[in-house]
């Protein structure tokens, strides 16, 4: 049985690497705008993860595939992607001088194999304050770009993070320690 990491993330290639050098890329078309947000972050993020997983398991039932989903919360309110600078400025200024919560869901799949585990592991991130400027100079840097709430905790936006609260691999995009329980469990590691 081949391992299928169903992403196109850069980040969660580098993780997958982390666990094993033994899996195949095969990102994933779901479009996530087709899962209602029905008021859970939770919920909501392991269902994208699970609908990215079963969108590959259908196409490689014998294989095992890894979905993954990362949100930003704030207030209740889910920060995705920025549509751009305008939106970013918004989040990062919300974001500033408080707690913000990191989920990252994973689905590992298998048809073949009767495999269907989903879970989510979450971690709170705290942000300095930041003045105007120093929000235009990150956003300047653009590394905003398609990130959930306009940041990588491993790139430009790491001299504001006071603090975390939990695992920083699931700031990063994939709980490493908690998938490599699963597929040490699964007997594939």
């Amino acid at each position: 049985m081949k391992i299928i990491l169903a992403s196109q993330s850069p980040r969660r290639l580098e993780l997958m690497h982390y666990l094993t050098n033994q899996f195949e890329v095969i990102p994933s078309d779901f479009p996530e705008r087709e899962v209602e947000y029905l008021g859970s972050p939770e919920t909501y993020c392991r269902k994208l993860a699970f609908k990215k997983a079963e969108c590959i398991a259908e196409k490689y039932p014998q294989d095992l595939i890894i979905g993954s989903d990362t949100l930003v919360v704030i207030g209740g309110k889910i920060l995705n992607k920025p549509k751009d600078r305008t939106e970013a400025r918004q989040m990062i200024h919300r974001m500033q001088g408080t707690v913000h919560q990191v989920i990252t869901a994973f689905a590992l799949l298998s048809s073949s194999q009767s495999i269907k585990v989903v879970d989510h592991v979450s971690t709170k991130v705290r942000f300095a304050s930041m003045t105007d400027d120093e929000i235009e100079a990150y956003l300047d840097q653009g590394d905003y770009m398609g990130k959930a709430g306009a940041y990588a905790i491993q790139g430009a936006a790491a001299k504001y993070v006071e603090c975390i609260e939990g695992d920083y691999y699931t700031v990063v995009g994939l709980p490493v320690a908690r998938l490599y329980k699963e597929l040490k469990n699964l007997g594939l590691l």
